[in-house]
C-alpha cells in the first residue's frame, strides 16, 4: 500500500493529494480487509441489501468469522418482506 511504503503520510494525505473525500478512502481501505467470501458475495451482487458503503463507516472485526456475524446482524433482525414469507 502506498501509505505503508511512505508515499503518503496517512489516509487523509492520500485523499487530499488524490482529490478524493478522506472518508471514502478510509472506507475503501477497510473494505480491503473483508473476508474473501464476503467480498465475493458483494462482487457477485449477492450481499444483503443492508450492506452498503455506509456499513464501512465504522471499524468492523478483523477476524473473518466475526465479520459475517457483524454484517449479517441487521439483515437477520429485519422483518421479512412480503416475498420472503
Amino acid at each position: 500500500m502506498l501509505i505503508d511504503k511512505g508515499k503518503y503520510v496517512n489516509t487523509k494525505d492520500l485523499a487530499r493529494r488524490s482529490g478524493i473525500d478522506d472518508s471514502l478512502v478510509a472506507r475503501c481501505i477497510r473494505m480491503s480487509m473483508l473476508a474473501p467470501k464476503r467480498l465475493y458475495k458483494i462482487i457477485a451482487g449477492e450481499a444483503p441489501k443492508s450492506l452498503t458503503m455506509a456499513s464501512f463507516k465504522h471499524l468492523f472485526p478483523e477476524e473473518w468469522n466475526k465479520q459475517i456475524e457483524y454484517f449479517m446482524k441487521e439483515e437477520y433482525n429485519k422483518a421479512p418482506e412480503d416475498g420472503d414469507r
